[in-house]
């Protein structure tokens, strides 16, 4: 279905807007829920993707230094998305340094509350910057000590992220995420 920047489409009892006025891969909702969901849009050819757990990575989020790869998920059930990252390993032990945990190995810095904490905020800053929506603000983030490649599965071999493979391989952590999520 071909669908143009301000056209509208009905799903169920909610209508939803085409809005290309960001690069983040999500469109708007109009109607009673605008701040309860997104949906996924692929604005390149403008066509509709949903489900119940909507997945879509983040143009602005990825400008972030420490973020090597993101994936953003958002849900129609939760009022804010939820992010699984791959960290810039550098950047990340660089900021274990600065949070006094210098000498750590990245994979207990991506468990290191401390840091998770430190990486989110640096996201919060990015959607302050970016004058997000309520409902485009990351609430919650899972760092990811193996790095994304073709190999791992996560992404294709142009470098894009395979969404629905980090949804699968990354299933239970973002359901603890949204556990967590108010």
């Amino acid at each position: 279905m071909k669908l143009s920047h301000g056209e509208y489409i009905a799903l169920g009892n909610l209508e939803a807007k085409v809005s290309a006025n960001r690069n983040s891969g999500l469109g708007q909702w109009a109607g009673s829920q605008a701040t309860r969901a997104g949906l996924g849009l692929d604005f390149r050819s403008h066509s509709l993707s949903c489900a119940s757990a909507l997945f879509a990575s983040s143009f602005q989020y990825s400008h972030t230094p420490i973020i090597d790869n993101i994936c953003v998920c958002a849900s129609s059930l939760h009022a804010a998305p939820v992010a699984i990252v791959a960290p810039n390993h550098d950047k990340l032990k660089a900021l274990g340094a600065e949070l006094g945990f210098s000498g750590s190995g990245v994979a207990a810095l991506c468990e290191e509350p401390a840091v998770v904490a430190a990486v989110l905020s640096q996201l919060s800053g990015v959607a302050s910057q970016y004058k997000l929506e309520k409902w485009e603000k990351i609430a919650a983030v899972k760092l990811c000590a193996s790095p994304w490649t073709p190999e791992s599965g996560l992404l294709t071999e142009a470098m894009k992220i395979k969404r629905h493979e980090v949804a699968k391989q990354f299933k239970a952590d973002i359901e603890r995420l949204y556990a967590h999520v108010h």
